[in-house]
């Protein structure tokens, strides 16, 4: 009785990464490739950043590999691309999202703006720029607060100039 062994897609694509690596070797120093002649100075890259795998695709895609190792290799190296360009992605989003205010970064922006009126696009600047520092914040969540707390004339000099123009006439 002969058993059958199902491999896993996993496994496949290490097989084939493998044969194709061993080819690589073979043919390019073999052959007096440019591997052996060109002495080449190489920054060790983390194999999942995306220039890395698009390097590897485009290497893949005009090399001379045997065809059934060429497409898994094409297909796992495309799907990684995809992984990490979703991931990214998911980064960027979460990093967009900041978490909600709490009573205590509130309180310190109403008191640090409580009576304040920018006197400049320099100074109105310089406020935000420092309250965004001290509370670890975005300069446009820090506006967006101060303009939602109504206090935003001490941080956008539009406001400031706009409050203080009635008082002129």
């Amino acid at each position: 009785m002969r058993e059958t062994c199902r491999v896993s897609d996993t496994e496949r694509i290490r097989v084939s990464i493998f044969v194709a690596s061993v080819w690589l070797r073979r043919n390019s120093f073999a052959e007096g490739g440019h591997l052996e002649r060109e002495p080449r100075y190489v920054i060790m890259q983390d194999a999942r950043e995306p220039a890395a795998l698009r390097a590897a695709l485009q290497y893949v895609l005009s090399s001379d590999i045997p065809s059934e190792h060429k497409a898994v290799l094409i297909e796992a190296l495309t799907r990684s691309l995809r992984a990490e360009d979703s991931a990214r992605a998911a980064r960027e989003v979460a990093e967009q999202r900041s978490p909600d205010w709490t009573p205590a970064e509130v309180q310190n922006l109403q008191s640090r703006l409580a009576g304040k009126v920018a006197k400049s696009w320099q100074d109105a600047d310089e406020q935000l720029m420092q309250l965004a520092g001290e509370l670890r914040r975005s300069t446009d969540d820090v506006r967006n607060k101060a303009l939602e707390m109504g206090a935003g004339v001490g941080i956008d000099y539009r406001l400031a100039k706009e409050r203080r123009e009635p008082e002129d006439d």
